[in-house]
C-alpha cells in the first residue's frame, strides 16, 4: 500500500523505507536488515518499553537460536548511528524491564 512506502519520522529523524536508511537532515546511513526492523518498531511505538523478550519476538524468528546479547548488540549500532548522525532520538535502557525510544526535543516524548 501507500503507506508503506512513506517515510517514517519523529522530529528531523526519518526512516526511509524503500531504502532502508535513516536520515537526519542532509545526511543518510544504510541500516543493516536487523537495524532497520527494530528501528522500525521502536518509531512506530514511540514513548512504549519493550522488553527483550517482545523485541525477539517481534524482530527475530521466534525459533531463532540467539545469543543472549543479541538486542543489547543491536540497540548498541542503532544508539551510534543515531548520535553519529546527530538525531534527537535516543533510545534509553530501563533495568530490568526492557528499550524506550524517545526524543530529547519533543515535549511528548522526552523521559
Amino acid at each position: 500500500t501507500e503507506n508503506r512506502n512513506m517515510p517514517l519520522g519523529i522530529g528531523k529523524t526519518s526512516l526511509d523505507l524503500l531504502t532502508r536508511e535513516i536520515c537526519i537532515a542532509s545526511y543518510r546511513s544504510r541500516l543493516r536488515n536487523k537495524e532497520f526492523t527494530l528501528l522500525q518498531l521502536f518509531m512506530m511505538n514511540p514513548g512504549k518499553v519493550f522488553t527483550r523478550t517482545d523485541i525477539l519476538e517481534l524482530v527475530w524468528d521466534r525459533f531463532a537460536i540467539l545469543a543472549t546479547n543479541t538486542v543489547d548488540v543491536h540497540v548498541s549500532r542503532i544508539r551510534k548511528k543515531l548520535k553519529r548522525l546527530g538525531s534527537d532520538l535516543r533510545i534509553r535502557t530501563i533495568p530490568c524491564v526492557g528499550y524506550i525510544l524517545y526524543s530529547l526535543s519533543s515535549k511528548k516524548l522526552k523521559l
